[in-house]
Parts: C-alpha cells; structure tokens; sequence
C-alpha cells in the first residue's frame, strides 16, 4: 500500500524496472500487480485542465508496455468519465484487455463491450470482458473489501 505522497516515486520506481526488464536478454522475472482503486479520488493523478499530469503519464506507460514485461495494472474507476475525462486518454482503453463492468449506459457500454449488454444489467451483477480472447461472462460481483483487508493479507505473507 503506498500513501499518496509516494506515488510519483512507487511509480517512477517500477517505469525504471519495465525499462530494465525492456534491455534485459532474460525474460524470467517475477510477475508486479499494480492495484489501484478508486482511481478518480487520487488528487495527484487527476488531469490539470485537460493535460494529464506526470504521474498519470507514468502509469499509463506502465499499463501500455508493462504486460509483456509481467508487470500488470488492476485499475478500479467508477465511470468512463473519470476514465477519460479526469485521469487518462480515451485512447488508453484497448490496453486493458481485460474489463469487469457493471450496469453503465449505452455509449459507454459500447466502448467497454462493443456492444450495449451492459446498459440492461441488474443489481448486482457484472460482466467480465475479455477482448483478446472475444469472452464475455456475466456473473454476481461482491462487495469490496475494506483497506485494512488488504493489509491483513499482505502482513500474512512471508518476506522472500
């Protein structure tokens, strides 16, 4: 978990071990998972009229070159909206493959989907996407859990 102060370092961090992993002739580096939810309550990666700030840059490298390197990013936001209007480029979006949606309206269906199935969800239920493998499951999507949670999970894990 990184406080908001450190993102621009935690992220400058991991932009230097993708270009490592880029130049490297090995290929067998351990997998790094970015988790980040609630995207559009982060000051610090929200657009400055309609530039995207350093730290948004970074990231979006990271989402865009980082899969083929094991480095993946988990991004949780709560509309198209604040996808493309208050954090990233619309242009952004086909780089993450895989997608869990919820009921949205028809046009932003349409970009998550490519289609409109979204729109007519219900309460409590979600679709997973994923477009490289043309797969769409509808299924029940369960409450997320508490910060503190997470932080039980990763103080039970040993240091290696």
């Amino acid at each position: 978990i990184v406080e908001e102060i450190n993102i621009k370092s935690t992220l400058k961090s991991i932009k230097d071990e993708l270009e490592k992993r880029q130049t490297a002739t090995v290929s067998n580096f351990p997998n790094i998972f970015i988790t980040v939810a609630s995207i559009q309550n982060s000051e610090i990666l929200r657009k400055v009229s309609y530039d995207m700030k350093d730290e948004s840059k970074i990231l979006s490298s990271i989402i865009k070159d980082g899969p083929n390197k094991g480095i993946h990013s988990i991004i949780q936001i709560d509309s198209m909206d604040s996808f493309g209007g208050k954090i990233f480029e619309d242009r952004l979006l086909p780089d993450f493959s895989q997608r869990v949606v919820t009921q949205m309206n028809s046009d932003n269906s349409r970009k998550l989907l490519g289609n409109e199935r979204a729109m007519t969800l219900g309460d409590n239920r979600a679709y997973y996407f994923w477009d490289t493998k043309n797969k769409l499951v509808k299924f029940k999507p369960f409450e997320y859990p508490e910060r503190g949670f997470f932080k039980s999970i990763l103080n039970s894990i040993p240091n290696k």
